[in-house]
């Protein structure tokens, strides 16, 4: 038998150290050689990559192509288009399609989710009613800006150097996105190089660059990930940059992934429960680098756009809290049962108009909201040791589903976390346990990767529940996140 050793802070294994909490086992931890033990196409790095590819891929380009063929041309078409929606919008491939070609060529995308609304309050911040962002521009004209002030900065500072309109914009996301898809691919590289299997060299290296493809390739299939670049959104920048905290968490760093997550509260602010988190945790290190960006930029913020602009942004978390949205791409709580009552609209997007407030829907809005901040504080309460890269994935997709509008391209933020739960599962020994947790993580990202768009038909019907997909492919996912945390946290504790 062979003992396998956790990694250290900076990637390293010996029996000299030891670092509890690094968050990479079981994927350099475990008691007996995987390839004595694996079975079936997982004996080797070649039979691995290839079904993994098979799985993640192939489910994905069928159902894109097969939704296609339905809705284009037949009466399945002719009821999409009379509900407002596009035919883009029937399938996740013909939208990967779309943002190859405009890469390509660097083309703008016509998508200005982020972009319109932002411009707008620039607008605002510009004018005689600059004191009254959210009055004005919110509330008064319904323009759906629902960012916090300090989301603005970085394009008031790119539109003061002349890159300020909406090309640009995507132009950038465009980069951002190649960048995450690299380091999707660098995350893979760097986890499947510390699996535990005994392979020859050439089956090593056949295993360290295979994975990386899959997840480069992985990154343009991913539905919400393309789709937050088809719409034109800032949230290609929040998929990065968890990206780049998950990276910085696997080498054991805690200051840097903070850091970035205090980014991310200063376009989203529900990330600051990853600081609530850290607290319960003892993450020290983490909840300071989280601190030391999201505190200046909150201080530069209301020095650049009044205090009261920052203060009359809690009016409308409140308001977007108490209506939230009934549109088929909010996979949050609240989208469930405003679709459920009939609340809304289900498939045609009202620009300057919100569902109207409905007791049932904000109680159950306001149920899933506790528990999800219970289901992040919980597991540091009942577990020892320190916590893991799947704990803190939990934690953010926690704070995504608990939010009461969680549209499809927040769910971005997945993609790593299958990269982590895969390779971790993998590199286990062969057992119904893992079996099953493959067969449910297969489930996940089925759900989560794809555009379902035949589930448009359930919109006037009881089952208009099953069109929230990425909801339940992340239901599916957080059990696998918790139990991967408990079993590396007793696997250090018996290192």
């Amino acid at each position: 038998m062979t003992k396998q050793l956790p990694l250290l802070r900076d990637g390293t294994s010996t029996d000299a150290q030891n670092t509890p909490g690094n968050g990479c086992p079981p994927l350099d931890s475990g008691r007996r050689s995987i390839q004595s033990s694996q079975r079936g196409v997982f004996s080797s790095p070649r039979g691995t990559a290839l079904a993994i590819a098979l799985c993640a891929f192939a489910p994905i380009v069928v159902i894109g192509i097969v939704q296609w063929i339905l809705f284009k041309d037949g009466a399945l078409g002719r009821f999409v288009l009379s509900k407002g929606l596009q035919i883009s919008q029937i399938s996740s491939v013909r939208e990967t399609a779309v943002v190859l070609k405009h890469m390509a060529t660097l083309a703008p995308l016509s998508g200005m989710d982020s972009w319109w609304p932002m411009h707008m309050a620039l607008q605002v911040l510009g004018g005689a009613k600059k004191d009254v962002l959210y009055e004005t521009l919110f509330f008064g004209e319904g323009v759906r800006f629902q960012y916090p002030p300090s989301s603005l900065l970085p394009l008031d500072l790119l539109t003061r150097m002349g890159l300020g309109n909406d090309g640009d914009f995507d132009r950038l996301n465009y980069v951002l996105f190649l960048i995450n898809a690299m380091s999707m691919a660098f995350l893979a590289h760097f986890l499947a190089s510390r699996l535990p299997l005994n392979l020859s060299f050439a089956g090593k290296s056949q295993a360290r660059w295979a994975m990386p493809m899959i997840a480069f390739v992985a990154t343009f299939l991913f539905y919400p990930a393309i789709r937050a670049v088809v719409l034109g959104q800032i949230q290609v920048w929040i998929d990065l940059l968890f990206t780049l905290a998950c990276i910085a968490w696997g080498y054991g760093r805690r200051a840097l992934p903070g850091a970035m997550i205090g980014a991310c509260c200063a376009i989203k602010p529900q990330f600051a429960l990853l600081l609530l988190w850290a607290l319960v945790w003892r993450e020290w290190i983490f909840a300071t680098g989280v601190l030391v960006v999201a505190v200046p930029i909150a201080l530069l913020s209301v020095a650049v756009y009044g205090l009261h602009n920052n203060i009359a942004y809690f009016d409308v978390l409140s308001f977007l809290s108490r209506h939230g949205e009934s549109f088929y791409a909010n996979n949050s709580v609240n989208g469930i049962i405003n679709r459920y009552l009939g609340n809304g609209n289900n498939l045609r997007w009202e620009t300057f108009q919100f569902v109207p407030f409905n007791p049932v829907v904000y109680g159950g809005t306001v149920c899933a909201s506790v528990l999800a901040v219970a289901a992040i504080i919980a597991p540091a309460l009942l577990r020892r040791g320190n916590a893991t890269i799947f704990d803190f994935g939990a934690a953010v997709l926690l704070s995504v589903m608990g939010s009461p509008i969680a549209w499809e391209h927040h769910y971005g933020v997945m993609l790593p976390l299958y990269v982590f739960l895969l390779l971790s599962v993998l590199s286990e020994p062969a057992s119904r346990s893992r079996s099953w947790r493959l067969a449910v993580l297969a489930l996940s990202w089925f759900l989560s990767a794809n555009l379902l768009s035949f589930t448009y038909l359930l919109a006037d019907t009881r089952l208009n529940f099953l069109q929230a997909n990425l909801f339940f492919g992340g239901l599916l996912l957080l059990p696998l996140l918790f139990i991967q945390a408990r079993r590396t946290t007793r696997l250090l504790a018996r290192s």
